[in-house]
């Protein structure tokens, strides 16, 4: 959406994010006892199935704090935390996950949420899931990109793999 990557290296990263959630869910899976599996760890929460728009909501705040933190720290090459980019992030995600967690399950990650879908075979709610989290990320990633580094150049050609 904002171009700092190259297509590329967008469909290697959200391949890799993807292959990466399904094979941690798998090995979740296969770790647990029988008697855990009643309760699959898909993303789910004690609102998700009365109360959608608010799990929408949620879901929604906490990706879009998390895309804006990592736009923030990692992408903003100017950005204040610099070398603290890892421990913000994770943070940010332990704050969301405090806050969201009980009431939907704390994804913020489109690629979490369709892992434990596959893993466990439950299917239910995830659009709602997804929706909020790729609209949560893409308004974060176009809000910083716009407000602060409109005038910044895409990242190096390097990282862009234009001569490929």
């Amino acid at each position: 959406m904002t171009n700092r990557l190259s297509s590329r290296r967008f469909w290697l990263y959200t391949a890799a994010q993807f292959a990466g959630a399904i094979v941690g869910a798998v090995v979740l899976r296969l770790s647990l006892p029988p008697v855990f599996l009643a309760t699959p760890f898909t993303t789910v929460g004690s609102l998700t199935a009365a109360h959608p728009v608010q799990v929408f909501l949620l879901e929604f705040v906490c990706t879009f704090v998390l895309v804006y933190t990592v736009f923030a720290t990692a992408v903003d090459r100017k950005g204040a935390a610099m070398n603290a980019a890892p421990l913000v992030i994770g943070l940010s995600v332990c704050a969301g996950v405090f806050a969201e967690g009980p009431f939907t399950g704390g994804s913020m990650n489109p690629a979490r949420s369709v892992g434990a879908a596959i893993a466990f075979w439950d299917f239910g709610h995830l659009l709602i899931y997804l929706f909020a989290t790729y609209l949560g990320g893409i308004c974060a990633g176009m809000t910083y990109d716009k407000v602060f580094l409109e005038d910044v150049q895409p990242a190096e050609s390097g990282d862009r793999d234009e001569d490929e």
